[in-house]
């Protein structure tokens, strides 16, 4: 597939290759789109218009593109507000993988977080994860009418991200250091 990279020196293109090998290990995952970067809502709105023509290419079923679509929505959203940021002026940073997997989808997102609200938001994944079908959608009923935070939003995002997947996310909470940790969700949609 790379046969005409064979000839270049490693050494020269020390970057472009090194790149090459993460967008071979993704691909090999299944990805069929990838960003990292500052994120916000005009770049939501354009890896939303991107993400319906390449799921409509992948032959997904117009369920799963809404799946798909609204679990990116509530990602990206969780990232713009509640990313710890480097500096207050910038948009907060984040990474964004979505791929086929088995007969569905997966949407893998990523940002840092303060490691002091990351046991926080652990413990409420643990929670939101052990409810059934009948429970989360009860609980979202619930949390909707409560008055929305101006520090914490409604909470219905992370609700909404458990209830349309297939199977319990994979949540990974890795510590940088003593004030930030990478918080990553991996959903899976059939």
């Amino acid at each position: 597939m790379f046969t005409h990279l064979k000839g270049i020196s490693e050494t020269r293109y020390k970057m472009p290759l090194k790149l090459l090998e993460v967008k071979k290990r993704f691909t090999k995952k299944g990805a069929f789109f990838g960003f990292s970067g500052p994120l916000n809502q005009e770049q939501l709105v354009r890896i939303g218009a991107i993400l319906r023509r390449q799921m409509a290419e992948e032959k997904a079923s117009s369920g799963q593109i809404m799946k798909v679509y609204s679990i990116v929505v509530e990602t990206v959203q969780n990232v713009i507000r509640y990313s710890a940021k480097t500096t207050p002026d910038e948009d907060p940073l984040g990474t964004l993988w979505i791929g086929r997997h088995e007969q569905g989808f997966f949407v893998a997102c990523g940002n840092l977080v303060s490691t002091h609200k990351a046991s926080a938001l652990k413990i409420h994944l643990a929670e939101l994860m052990a409810l059934s079908p009948e429970e989360l959608k009860t609980h979202f009923k619930k949390e909707s009418k409560k008055p929305i935070s101006k520090d914490q939003g409604s909470g219905l995002g992370l609700i909404e991200i458990v209830r349309l997947a297939a199977k319990p996310p994979e949540i990974e909470f890795v510590p940088l250091d003593q004030e930030l940790s990478f918080f990553s969700i991996n959903t899976f949609i059939q």
